[in-house]
């Protein structure tokens, strides 16, 4: 049973580390937009405002992830056996 489970689904690392991994690829968006329209790309200053506000949501949905995920792991240790 064990065996099914983790070949139909992704382990919690997995996941997490995919989410860092989009996380990082998200804030590193807008200094590449910056740098490209300053070097006179195809870029604006829009693209780059829309991507800065997209990495700072993501920041703000990633802090209240964390956290709950947190809140999630106390609760499980203050469960007695």
């Amino acid at each position: 049973l064990q065996a099914k489970i983790s070949a139909q689904s992704p382990s919690f690392q997995g996941v997490m580390n995919n989410l860092v991994n989009n996380l990082n690829q998200t804030m590193q968006a807008p200094d590449a937009l910056l740098k490209e329209s300053m070097l006179g790309g195809k870029a604006d200053i829009h693209d780059v405002m829309i991507a800065n506000s997209k990495a700072e949501l993501t920041i703000n949905l990633t802090s209240q992830t964390v956290t709950k995920i947190i809140q999630a792991y106390d609760r499980i240790q203050q469960i007695q056996l």
